[in-house]
């Protein structure tokens, strides 16, 4: 499956804030800096305003295993 978005535990701006700059990193690493900005500030943002979060597969499949394969690199 595909995720739209990465979550956080965040309760608020100061305690318990949303640190997400690691999920941003690692998903850059694994895929892209377009596709991080996108499950991490985008399309929470598109939600939280009402709208719809566009669906597309712009990612072909890896030849060498997959998404857990690439979470081993």
């Amino acid at each position: 499956g595909w995720a739209h978005f990465i979550p956080t535990d965040a309760h608020g701006s100061k305690a318990r804030r949303p640190l997400i700059q690691r999920a941003f990193t690692r998903v850059a690493a694994l895929v892209n800096e377009q596709l991080a900005y996108e499950i991490c500030c985008r399309n929470p943002a598109l939600v939280a305003q009402g709208h719809d979060v566009p669906v597309h597969v712009s990612m072909s499949p890896n030849p060498k295993g997959g998404w857990f394969a690439r979470l081993r690199a």
